[in-house]
């Protein structure tokens, strides 16, 4: 019966504190979900500008051709550099396989599924892709870093 966003709204705070980078892939993607969210929760909304100041963008590497590898094709989403740089690792057997697809489930799972077996299954896809992403940032960090 609460807003939902309140609760990720405390929950961030809680796990990412108020020091240090923020990595993510996508600054400009990220930045505006946080200035979606401080807009729906305006109490927050001095927490979720100072996210956007901290953010470290793993993309530009790629996007401003500081690491060029002809297998990205011209591409540099994480879809796009994974499979080069940690070929272990891929998307191709999850329920959720990329962004806009994690959008829609979360939104289906909040708003239109009727019952808990179907949230609960959504819930676990969501969350195994967002590990996905999370592991898949960390490798290609570590791949750079041992360039």
């Amino acid at each position: 019966d609460s807003h939902p966003m309140i609760a990720l709204a405390e929950e961030l705070m809680k796990l990412i504190g108020d020091k240090g980078s923020i990595t993510v892939w996508n600054k400009k993607f990220e930045g505006k979900c946080h200035e979606d969210l401080a807009d729906l929760i305006p109490e927050y909304a001095e927490v979720f500008h100072g996210y956007n100041q901290r953010f470290f963008d793993l993309m530009e590497i790629f996007s401003k051709h500081l690491y060029v590898h002809y297998d990205f094709r011209g591409g540099f989403s994480i879809k796009d550099v994974l499979p080069v740089l940690v070929p272990d690792l891929t998307y191709k057997n999850l329920n959720v396989r990329d962004g806009s697809m994690a959008m829609n489930g979360w939104k289906k799972m909040m708003f239109e599924m009727d019952t808990e077996e179907e949230k609960q299954q959504m819930e676990h896809d969501l969350l195994e892709y967002c590990e996905l992403d999370t592991l898949a940032m960390v490798k290609i960090l570590e791949v750079l870093e041992n360039i």
